[in-house]
């Protein structure tokens, strides 16, 4: 999300932590200071920090993931006609 701040006129980014990984980073949003004052500035490195954490979560995701037993991948394959 690209906030403003008023008393300033700063934009920062803020971005929710989602539920499953709050634990593992440690914190319920990230929140930054982008530094610029010009909205038009501030939505491309908005964009570019909204998509690295997103990678970031996906990445946690993946790492966390309990890997499948034979029989498991075997239950969750699709059957072929």
């Amino acid at each position: 999300m690209l906030l403003k701040r008023p008393e300033n006129g700063v934009y920062y980014f803020r971005e929710v932590v989602p539920d499953d990984l709050r634990a593992e980073i440690g914190k319920t949003e990230i929140r930054t200071s982008l530094g610029i004052k010009v909205e038009s500035e501030a939505l491309p490195k908005h964009f570019e920090l909204q998509k690295h954490w997103n990678m970031q979560f996906e990445s946690l995701r993946k790492k966390n993931v309990v890997p499948l037993t034979v029989k498991q991948e075997i239950v969750v394959t699709p059957r072929e006609a």
